[in-house]
């Protein structure tokens, strides 16, 4: 059993209090979306876990024991995430009204002065009525749907919900996310790849819908195009393909407090109207590593590379001699024991004995690990990887890596052997990207991840 689905046989039938609200879990709907029952046997719609604190017209909202806890009244119903997740995706009539219809309630919430930060199907309820929940509470853990700037750590504002919205768009037409793989796969096609044009995919959709989709999902925020443009495009694909009573009726939400969750539009001044009209400032490069590698797969002419599906993950298993084999039988009885002085003497009596042996380095690197030495371990480590670079994949490596990228003496000594090891070392730096909520963390994964696709498109 995966250990998402444990947590969910967990979480099943647990009661949660938050906000003065008591609610008890029921199903599991999509994601962290759960569909639950108040004291009283009304249906709730409930968010469990993620960052932040709901800005919309969530029932309550709290913490229950380390999990943020967001309350919706009524029954959740079926999300766009089991929309996408269908072997045929919806007609395009009707994708194109549910389209709108989100382009409405997302202008409606930024007019409220709110931005979502992590919107993604199993955020959006197809109702009827269509709602968008979970305004302010990002989730963790699955960076299909983010901006390439939340991927570096950076702040989230309304053009990451516009491209979220994109991205939302894209795989409601075509049936699949922009980019699809592991999350530092995700991650690295992000910040350096571009998804393929949904006209190829969708030849029935307009251009200038397609044309659009694809500068909301542009990489620089000051490239990326506004809301305004988008519903345009929505409109004149609707002319366009003369859209059946039954799917034009899908009225877009009126942008004021109407809309029974979403607080009050407080009224705009002439300065917000102003600016409302302005085009986007270019975003200033924060991150010049990155922005050079980038530079560097455009000038070394990567293009090639940005076509190739990205490399499966290397296999973990090693091939070890007879008296490697041995040596670890040696070393793995005395760890099992306790007795970590004699399995380090173990390790580095056969190390010293086999100076070349990429195998004896690595053992001696995982008992270091466990006892504390963790300047020692990468050493031992990045000798191992240096004489045979199968030994990076090695899962107890790779896990000792992910445990130190936290540590604020030897994370950046752990990054520097995670781009050294390169592909095997890309899921861990994209779980860490993807969960952590240190936004330096978060861009240095997001960094060496972006090096380590580089690398594979060099030549060499």
């Amino acid at each position: 059993m995966s250990q998402a689905a444990a947590e969910t046989n967990r979480d099943r039938g647990r009661v949660i209090t938050a906000g003065g609200a008591r609610v008890r879990l029921v199903e599991p709907v999509a994601d962290d979306l759960w569909r639950g029952e108040d004291e009283a046997g009304a249906a709730v719609t409930v968010i469990l876990g993620g960052d932040g604190a709901p800005k919309d017209g969530a029932r309550a909202h709290g913490r229950d024991g380390g999990d943020v806890v967001a309350i919706y009244e009524g029954a959740p119903g079926p999300t766009l995430a089991q929309l996408v997740a269908e072997a045929q995706p919806p007609a395009l009539a009707r994708a194109l009204a549910i389209a709108r219809e989100l382009v409405a309630l997302l202008a409606a919430g930024h007019a409220a002065g709110m931005t979502h930060g992590d919107l993604r199907p199993a955020r959006v309820l197809v109702g009827p009525p269509l709602r968008i929940v979970g305004w302010g509470v990002a989730g963790r853990g699955d960076p299909t749907y983010q901006a390439p700037e939340a991927a570096l750590g950076e702040p989230v504002g309304a053009p990451a919900d516009v491209y979220g919205l994109a991205a939302v768009i894209y795989a409601l037409a075509a049936g699949r996310p922009p980019f699809e793989g592991t999350p530092a796969e995700i991650i690295a096609a992000q910040l350096v790849r571009e998804p393929k044009p949904l006209g190829e995919i969708v030849p029935e959709l307009p251009r200038t819908l397609a044309a659009s989709l694809g500068r909301a999902l542009a990489k620089r925020v000051g490239e990326r195009a506004h809301l305004g443009d988008l519903a345009g495009a929505l409109a004149e694909a609707e002319l366009a393909r003369a859209l059946p009573p039954s799917a034009a009726s899908a009225t877009p939400p009126a942008l004021d407090s109407t809309i029974p969750y979403l607080p009050a539009v407080p009224p705009a001044s002439s300065a917000d109207q102003e600016a409302s009209t302005l085009p986007a400032r270019p975003a200033r490069r924060k991150h010049p590593i990155v922005a050079f590698a980038l530079g560097g797969l455009v000038i070394a002419g990567f293009v090639v590379w940005l076509m190739v599906r990205p490399s499966r993950p290397h296999d973990s298993t090693l091939s070890l001699a007879p008296a490697q084999m041995e040596l670890e039988g040696r070393v793995d009885r005395a760890r099992q024991r306790g007795d970590l002085a004699a399995a380090r003497a173990e390790a580095e009596a056969y190390a010293r004995a086999h100076p070349d042996d990429a195998a004896a380095f690595a053992l001696l690197g995982h008992v270091l690990f466990a006892q504390g030495e963790k300047d020692r371990a990468l050493a031992a480590y990045r000798e191992a990887v240096r004489m045979d670079h199968q030994f990076g994949a090695a899962p107890e490596l790779l896990a000792n890596l992910r445990a130190t990228f936290t540590d604020p003496q030897r994370g950046e000594a752990a990054f520097k052997l995670a781009e050294e090891i390169g592909a095997p070392a890309e899921p861990i730096l994209g779980d860490l990207a993807a969960q952590t909520s240190s936004a330096p963390l978060k861009r240095r994964a997001a960094d060496a991840i972006a090096r380590i696709a580089a690398r594979k498109g060099d030549p060499k």
